[in-house]
């Protein structure tokens, strides 16, 4: 290997990571500032979501009530402070260990921090004029909002169907096959009538009893209680348009 080449690669690494690094410092300085304003970000997350949407970060005071949070989250997210049931996950911090980030490879300190916030308590915030102080939740702590079994399966759906409808061809048709051939015990291609909410709820695709008896009266033409892969398929593309 060419030796200029290689201290070339060397020295942007190393700059790679002063800069990943400066960036840590900076946030650092942030964060102390917004603390003496008693302002922060708190993490927020949504079970009902899956990657990056699944957490949310609202700026609140230590005087905030949990009302008032749970309107924030109504801002961003739509749902109702009366449909919400926020827990706090709290941190259980070693007070006496100092770990020393700077220094570390980034994969070592990211495996520290993570050792740093096993220890976690839930608590359910069930007092809606108490303020984030009286919790004495901090800036390490996250709240889980949780909501309504219906609720939570109606955002669930609609969260898998907007995953769903941003997959290629392939992607899709890949993902059906595998949740169809679960209940495909036998191999067929076909699964039986009252195994498709069954299915369906694999995918993360909740329905009422009367929306799964209208599918199946749309493609059960014959009466044999018999659906094959690609009426199944096609099942979730009306879904996808809401025609169902």
């Amino acid at each position: 290997m060419d030796m200029s080449r290689k201290r070339t690669d060397d020295e942007e690494k190393k700059m790679r990571i002063w800069k990943h690094e400066q960036m840590e410092v900076e946030m650092g300085k942030l964060h102390a500032m917004l603390s003496k304003l008693n302002i922060w970000q708190i993490h927020v997350q949504l079970p009902w979501k899956t990657g990056k949407a699944a957490q949310i970060e609202v700026d609140v005071d230590a005087e905030f009530t949990i009302m008032r949070v749970k309107a924030s989250i109504q801002d961003a997210e739509g749902v109702h402070p009366e449909q919400q049931r926020l827990w706090l996950i709290k941190r259980h911090e070693d007070k006496h260990a100092k770990p020393v980030w700077y220094g570390l490879h980034r994969a070592e300190r990211e495996r520290l921090k993570q050792e740093a916030a096993t220890k976690k308590s839930k608590v359910l915030l069930d007092r809606d004029s108490a303020t984030l102080a009286s919790y004495n939740i901090g800036s390490g702590d996250v709240l889980q909002v949780e909501l309504d079994e219906e609720v939570t399966k109606r955002r669930q759906t609609a969260a898998l169907l907007d995953e769903l409808g941003h997959l290629t061809e392939q992607e899709f048709n890949d993902k059906i096959r595998a949740a169809f051939s679960q209940f495909d015990i036998d191999g067929s291609g076909n699964i039986e009538g009252d195994e498709i909410g069954l299915t369906m709820k694999s995918l993360g695709i909740y329905l009422t009893d009367q929306e799964i008896q209208r599918l199946i009266q749309r493609f059960d033409v014959d009466g044999d209680a018999q659906i094959d892969l690609e009426e199944f398929m096609e099942m979730v593309r009306i879904i996808m348009r809401g025609e169902h």
